[in-house]
């Protein structure tokens, strides 16, 4: 990262001079902004490059700062990770039977395409319909097939706690038992691979934090309709609300007025703030404030949810809602100033329409009421940073949960749920905060699929993204 002079002369000219310069050490492999942005002219205090070079960063960063009107550069080294040969050869048992239903589906697949094609060619509309039905029955089908593929029990990640359980034993001194419910549900390998080490972060964390001297941990796993559940929970002393409120003030997290109003459901999110921890002393397993804070992004990477309930003197309880698969998930699409943005349906709680009499006032905070609970309603426009409407007749709103509490999410539009396969992003467009991958309608036109929890937790300045980016 490059940041020019507040005084520099003709600044956009000088930082493609930079440009120029930096691609001559190695190779350039992205520049924002662009050479082609850069010709515009205009405004530029800041160029993030990455450059590929086999020289030495300090060596860069010199020849940098040498150039005229260069205040200040850093550099991060990215090192390529060796791949090692199990990855490179990766492979999965698949039975027989299910080759078998494959194969039939190919078949039926191929028979299909001769039919639409006929249809088509004949100009008989009828029959077209009828083979679109059933290609559709089809592609189901074959999901679901391919899904099983991919679909491996809990029990692959869980058989190895037991033995990480009996190294805290030991080094702690304390009597633990551990109880493993549900190991026979199955889960996308990809979220399981990546529940590993986040699993291990809260078995820990009930040993070291939650059983005194003797006690049990229980992990469990069950099935919700399209989610599953994972369950880590310790019959330990729980988690103290007043030493949470204390560190939140101390670390400016919370002010001393909110930390005695705030519910404690959202007080508890808190301790999955990087580097939050009530430990009084630093020992090898704890204190650090390590842990929960990976545990929550590798869930909200896979579109789940985390929730964190404790009772005094009767244990904790982290509660993961995951969906079953990633490449493919169900999303709410939502227009906003006539862009399309998709809100897995994981994350959405509830949709409804509610008029102008329906809405209360806080300050300056609008509010409805939903059942005995006050839910505050948030504009989606001004989250992605779109022009501002006034709320008036019928309102949409799409009810989601951030931090254990309810919000409502105003949109222009609910126009309908749908079956999505998501992308990831490429680099810079993975670094936007929120934004879990895009995928492409049938029209061509390409809609990110947003977090909305991710959304409303980071600075707007990491959301400048467009909603929808139009034809690839």
């Amino acid at each position: 990262m490059v940041e020019l002079a507040s005084g520099a002369v003709a600044p956009a000219a000088r930082a493609l001079l930079l440009v120029r310069d930096l691609a001559g050490q190695g190779r350039l492999l992205d520049c924002v902004p662009d050479e082609h942005q850069l010709l515009q002219g205009g405004a530029v205090h800041r160029l993030e490059m990455r450059l590929k070079t086999s020289k030495p960063a300090g060596t860069v960063k010199e020849r940098l700062l040498a150039m005229s009107d260069v205040f200040r550069v850093s550099c991060m080294i990215e090192r390529p990770q060796p791949v090692r040969r199990e990855e490179r050869e990766q492979t999965v048992r698949v039975r027989t039977g299910l080759l078998d239903e494959f194969i039939n589906l190919a078949g039926e697949l191929i028979t299909n395409r001769y039919m639409l094609q006929a249809a088509f060619a004949e100009n008989r509309p009828q029959d077209l319909k009828l083979g679109l039905d059933h290609l559709s029955r089809l592609i189901t089908d074959l999901h679901h097939h391919v899904l099983q593929v991919r679909m491996m029990p809990v029990s692959s990640v869980t058989g190895r706690l037991s033995r990480q359980v009996r190294d805290l034993e030991r080094r702690t001194g304390k009597s633990v038992g551990l109880r493993i419910e549900g190991e026979e549900v199955e889960l996308d390998r990809a979220i399981l691979e990546a529940l590993a080490d986040p699993l291990m972060h809260m078995v820990r964390n009930a040993i070291d934090h939650g059983i005194e001297t003797a006690g049990e941990v229980v992990v469990s796993a069950s099935r919700e309709k399209d989610l599953v559940l994972i369950e880590v929970r310790d019959d330990g002393r729980g988690l103290d609300p007043e030493a949470i409120r204390r560190k939140a003030v101390e670390r400016g997290l919370l002010s001393a007025a909110q930390a005695q109003t705030i519910a404690e459901r959202e007080l508890f999110q808190l301790i999955c703030v990087p580097g939050f921890s009530t430990a009084a002393e630093i020992t090898e397993t704890s204190g650090r404030g390590v842990g929960m804070d990976v545990v929550k992004s590798a869930v909200e990477q896979f579109g789940g949810t985390l929730q964190i309930g404790s009772t005094a003197g009767a244990g904790t309880r982290i509660q993961i809602h995951l969906p079953l698969s990633v490449a493919i998930i169900r999303v709410l699409l939502v227009g906003c100033e006539g862009k399309t943005v998709g809100i897995p349906l994981t994350r959405v709680l509830r949709t409804l329409e509610v008029t102008r009499e329906d809405i209360r006032s806080s300050g300056r905070q609008k509010m409805i009421r939903l059942g005995n609970e006050l839910v505050p309603l948030l504009s989606m426009r001004k989250i992605l940073q779109l022009s501002h409407q006034p709320m008036s007749g019928a309102i949409q709103v799409v009810i989601s949960e951030v931090r254990g509490r309810k919000v409502g999410l105003v949109v222009d539009q609910l126009i309908g749920q749908r079956e999505a396969f998501v992308k990831s992003l490429a680099f810079p467009l993975d670094r936007l905060a929120g934004i879990g991958g895009a995928t492409t309608l049938g029209d061509g036109s390409i809609v990110f699929i947003i977090d909305p929890q991710s959304l409303l937790e980071n600075p707007a300045a990491d959301r400048k993204v467009q909603p929808t980016g139009g034809h690839a």
